[in-house]
C-alpha cells in the first residue's frame, strides 16, 4: 500500500463576547475587572487572554464595552452588536462647615472652609451664610457646594448647625486737641478721632461740667461699647481739655445829666457791645471829681474790671456827667398873624391877634395852662396835635386877660408857675 501524506485542519472558533450588564464603579474608584461570556462557550478549560475593556471617560456617565485587549490564538472574537455599558455613578459625599470661623466687624467675609466625609474630597462652589454685618453668630449654609453643582457626588450638607460669628472691632477714642468755646456761647459739638481711622460711631462726648473760664476734661460721654454694639471702645488714657475763652466786650458809659441843685448823681448806666445786661458784670461806674458846681465830669471805669469779671476781656470807653444850673420855667410868645410886643411875662398885642405861647424851663414835669384873670381862649396851635409845651391864645376884640403856666415838680426840679398878662388894644 502506497500512502500519500494529507493534512487537517482545525479552524479558529468564531465567539461572540457579550459584557455582563449591571457593571458599574463609584466615581474616583478603580475600575474593576470587566466580566463577560462567550458564545458559543469556551472548549474544555480554555480562556480568552487580555481583559474587556470600555470607552475611556471617569466622568459619571455610561460608557459603552469593548474587546479591549482580548485576545486568542484558538478563537475569532466578536463583540455582541447590541450595545452594553459600564456605568460610572455619583460618589456620596457630606460636607461639614468647619467651626470657629469668625471675622471682625467690618472685615470683608473670609472663604468659608469645610471638611468632607470621605476626606480630601475637592468641591465646587462655596458655602454662604445668613445674612447680616452686625455682630453676632449666623448659620453657615450649603451655598453652591450642591449635587446641581458637581455632578460626580451626591451632596450631603451636614445636619449639624455650624456658625459664623462676626467679632466686634476694637476701637480707641481720642478727643482732639484744642477744643474751645467762648464765655456765654452754646457748647460746640466735641469732635475726635479713631484708631483705626475713619470710624463713625454712635454718642457724643461730654466734659466736666462748668460755664466759667477755664479748662475742663473731655469725658468719653456716650460715645460707649454699650452704645455701639459692634465695636469695643476704648477712650484714650491721655487727658484732653475743653477750653473756655474770656469774652471780649466793649462797654460805653453813657452820658448823664443833672443840676447844681441836686446833691446824688444819677445811677451811672452803659451799653455794651457785644450786648449785655447789667446783671452779666459786676462793678459799678464813678466819677472821681465828685464837684456839684456846673460844669463836664468824666465818668469813669470803677470797679467794673477784668479782675471784677475773670469771664470777660473788657473794653472801657468813657462817658461824661454834665451839671447844669438849673433853668426857671419862662414862657416866649409870636404873632400868628397881627403883631405883638412886650417883655417877659406882659405882651401887648393888635387887636385880632393868635399868638403862640411856648414854655420851656422848670423841668420836665408835665404842664398846665389855665386862665387866670380876665378872659381869652387858650387853644392847640394845631389841632389835631395836642402839644403841651406850647398853645395858641387869644381872644375876640379888645382886653385882657392873665394865663397861668405850671410845671410840675420832676427828679431835679420842684414846682413852678408863671403869669403871663396878654392885652389886644
Amino acid at each position: 500500500i502506497n500512502f500519500t501524506k494529507g493534512t487537517f485542519t482545525i479552524n479558529k472558533l468564531a465567539v461572540t463576547v457579550t459584557g455582563n450588564s449591571g457593571q458599574s464603579k463609584t466615581f474616583g474608584d478603580s475600575d474593576p475587572i470587566l466580566k463577560y461570556s462567550t458564545t458559543p462557550s469556551l472548549a474544555g478549560t480554555d480562556s480568552l487572554t487580555g481583559l474587556l475593556g470600555r470607552e475611556t471617560g471617569e466622568d459619571v456617565g455610561t460608557y459603552a464595552l469593548t474587546l479591549g485587549t482580548l485576545a486568542s490564538s484558538n478563537y475569532t472574537i466578536t463583540l455582541r452588536e447590541t450595545r452594553m455599558d459600564f456605568s460610572i455613578t455619583p460618589k456620596n459625599v457630606t460636607v461639614t462647615p468647619n467651626g470657629g470661623q469668625s471675622k471682625t466687624f467690618g472685615d470683608a467675609d473670609p472663604t468659608l472652609t469645610y471638611t468632607t466625609s470621605p476626606l480630601s474630597i475637592t468641591l465646587s462652589g462655596s458655602l454662604s451664610r445668613a445674612a447680616g454685618s452686625d455682630v453676632g453668630s449666623y448659620a453657615i449654609t450649603q451655598g453652591n457646594v450642591t449635587t446641581a453643582y458637581n455632578a460626580n457626588y451626591t451632596v450631603t450638607f451636614s445636619g449639624t448647625p455650624v456658625n459664623f460669628t462676626i467679632n466686634k472691632k476694637a476701637v480707641t477714642v481720642t478727643p482732639d486737641a484744642s477744643q474751645s468755646k467762648t464765655f456765654g456761647d452754646a457748647d460746640p459739638t466735641l469732635t475726635y478721632t479713631t484708631s483705626p481711622l475713619s470710624i463713625t460711631l454712635s454718642g457724643s462726648l461730654s466734659r466736666a461740667a462748668g460755664s466759667d473760664v477755664g479748662s475742663y476734661a473731655i469725658t468719653q460721654g456716650n460715645v460707649t461699647t454699650a452704645y455701639n454694639a459692634n465695636y469695643t471702645v476704648t477712650f484714650s488714657g491721655t487727658p484732653v481739655n475743653f477750653t473756655i475763652n474770656k469774652k471780649a466786650v466793649t462797654v460805653t458809659a453813657d452820658n448823664k445829666t443833672k443840676l447844681t441843685t441836686t446833691t446824688a448823681d444819677p445811677a451811672f448806666t452803659w451799653t455794651s457791645s457785644p450786648a449785655l445786661v447789667s446783671s452779666d458784670l459786676s462793678g459799678t461806674l464813678t466819677r472821681v471829681n465828685t464837684s456839684n458846681a456846673a460844669g463836664v465830669y468824666a465818668i469813669t471805669q470803677g470797679t467794673l474790671t477784668n479782675t471784677a469779671n475773670p469771664n470777660y476781656t473788657i473794653t472801657f470807653v468813657a462817658g461824661s456827667l454834665t451839671i447844669s444850673a438849673p433853668t426857671p420855667l419862662s414862657a416866649s410868645v409870636i404873632a400868628q398873624n397881627g403883631s405883638v410886643t412886650g417883655s417877659p411875662n406882659s405882651y401887648t398885642a393888635s387887636n385880632g391877634s393868635k399868638l403862640t405861647v411856648a414854655a420851656s424851663g422848670g423841668g420836665t414835669g408835665a404842664l398846665t395852662w389855665t386862665v387866670a384873670t380876665g378872659t381869652c381862649t387858650i387853644d392847640e396851635v394845631v389841632s389835631s396835635s395836642p402839644d403841651s409845651t406850647q398853645k395858641a391864645v387869644y381872644r375876640n376884640g379888645k382886653g385882657s386877660c392873665t394865663v397861668r403856666i405850671s410845671r410840675a415838680a420832676d427828679a431835679s426840679y420842684s414846682a413852678s408857675s408863671i403869669n403871663v398878662a396878654f392885652r389886644w388894644d
